[in-house]
C-alpha cells in the first residue's frame, strides 16, 4: 500500500488504514498504489473535502447570498445534484432557493444530500426547531419524488429520518406534466423538533432528494435556531428581527444601529394582515397581544432606507 496525501500531517503512509489530518479546508487529492507479491500494481485517486468542524449554533438560510452556502456540502448517488434556482423563492418572498430538477433527470431511487452542520451542544427545547420552506408538484403517481430529513451526529455514518413525504404527500401544488415552477401561494412550511439533539455539537442536517423522474423540488429559507446575538454583534447595518423563533407570550425587537421610525406588518401565511404598528428600531413589539397560535406568519418591515421581509415563527400556543 502506497499512499501521498495532499497538504497533510504525513504525505506518504505505506500501511493499509493510515490515519491522516488535513492542514486546511476544501478539496485534497488522496492516491492509493497497491502491489501484489507478483509486482502488479493498480493505482486510483480520490478527493477528499476537509470541512470546518467549528459550526454554527443557528441557521438562517435564504440562498440570497452565494450557494453552496458557506460551509454547506453535497453528497450524492448518481449525477443528481442541489443547484441554486433564480427564478422561485418562498412564497414569493424572493426569487431564489435550491432545486433538484427531477423533471430532466431519470435516475429513480438515487438520491443527493444538502448537508448543512449544526452546533447544538447549548441548544434550548425552545429554539430546537427547524423549518423551511418547500414546493413540489406530482408529475403522475408511478413518477413520484420524495424529500426526506435525516440528523446525524458521527458525520454522517449513522442516520436518522425526521421527515420523510414521497409524492402527494410532499406535493403543494396540483399535479403537472409541464415544467414546475411555483408561485408565491405554492409553498408550504415544514417544522421539526430536534430536541432530541440537544447536547450534540456536531449534528449533519440532511436535505435528500430520492428521485422519482418527476418534478422539480425546491427548498428555501431554512432556519433552526432562530437569529441570536451577543453584544458585540450589535453593530447592524442590516436590521434583523429578534428573537425568532419566539413564544406567543414574548415581545419582538428590530434590531438595528439606526434609531428611526419603522413600519411594522404582521401576515398570515396567506397573505392576511394581522396588524401594523408603527414604532421605532430596537423597541419592544408585544407579541401576545394577537392571541398567536403556534406556526409561521410572514412579517414586512418599513423604515425610511430600508424594507426587511421575513418569516415570524411562533413555537409555543398562547
Amino acid at each position: 500500500w502506497a499512499w501521498t496525501f495532499q497538504d497533510a500531517n504525513i504525505t506518504t503512509s505505506s500501511i493499509r488504514n493510515p490515519q491522516v489530518s488535513f492542514n486546511s479546508l476544501g478539496d485534497h487529492l488522496v492516491t492509493l498504489t497497491v502491489t501484489d507479491a507478483n509486482g502488479v500494481s493498480s493505482s486510483d485517486t480520490l478527493v477528499v473535502t476537509s470541512i470546518n468542524s467549528n459550526t454554527n449554533a443557528t441557521l438562517n438560510q435564504n440562498f440570497e447570498v452565494q450557494f453552496l452556502p458557506q460551509g454547506w456540502f453535497q453528497e450524492s448517488t448518481g449525477n443528481l445534484a442541489w443547484t441554486y434556482n433564480d427564478e422561485a423563492g418562498g412564497f414569493g418572498q424572493s426569487t431564489k432557493s435550491m432545486e433538484v430538477n427531477n423533471f430532466v433527470i431519470n435516475q429513480p431511487d438515487l438520491y443527493t444530500d444538502m448537508i448543512a452542520p449544526i452546533n447544538m451542544a447549548n441548544a434550548t427545547p425552545t429554539n430546537a426547531i427547524l423549518s423551511f420552506d418547500v414546493a413540489y408538484a406530482l408529475y403522475a403517481p408511478n413518477y413520484a419524488d420524495a424529500l426526506q430529513v435525516l440528523v446525524s451526529t458521527d458525520c454522517g455514518v449513522n442516520v436518522t429520518t425526521v421527515y420523510n413525504k414521497v409524492g402527494a404527500n410532499l406535493a403543494t401544488a396540483p399535479s403537472t406534466q409541464s415544467p414546475f415552477i411555483p408561485t408565491a401561494t405554492q409553498w408550504r412550511t415544514e417544522t421539526i423538533n430536534l430536541s432530541s439533539y440537544i447536547g450534540n455539537s456536531n449534528v449533519y442536517i440532511k436535505f435528500r432528494n430520492i428521485n422519482g423522474f418527476g418534478q422539480a423540488l425546491y427548498v428555501d429559507n431554512i432556519n433552526f435556531g432562530g437569529q441570536q446575538l451577543s453584544t458585540n454583534e450589535f453593530s447592524l447595518n442590516t436590521p434583523i428581527l429578534y428573537p425568532n423563533p419566539l413564544t406567543s407570550r414574548g415581545f419582538i425587537n428590530v434590531k438595528s444601529n439606526d434609531t428611526g421610525d419603522i413600519k411594522f406588518n404582521l401576515f398570515s401565511m396567506d397573505g392576511k394582515l394581522i396588524d401594523t404598528v408603527f414604532t421605532k428600531f430596537n423597541k419592544p413589539i408585544p407579541i401576545y397581544n394577537y392571541n398567536l397560535s403556534q406556526g409561521t406568519y410572514l412579517y414586512k418591515i418599513i423604515s425610511n432606507d430600508k424594507i426587511l421581509t421575513g418569516k415570524l415563527l411562533i413555537t409555543e400556543e398562547r
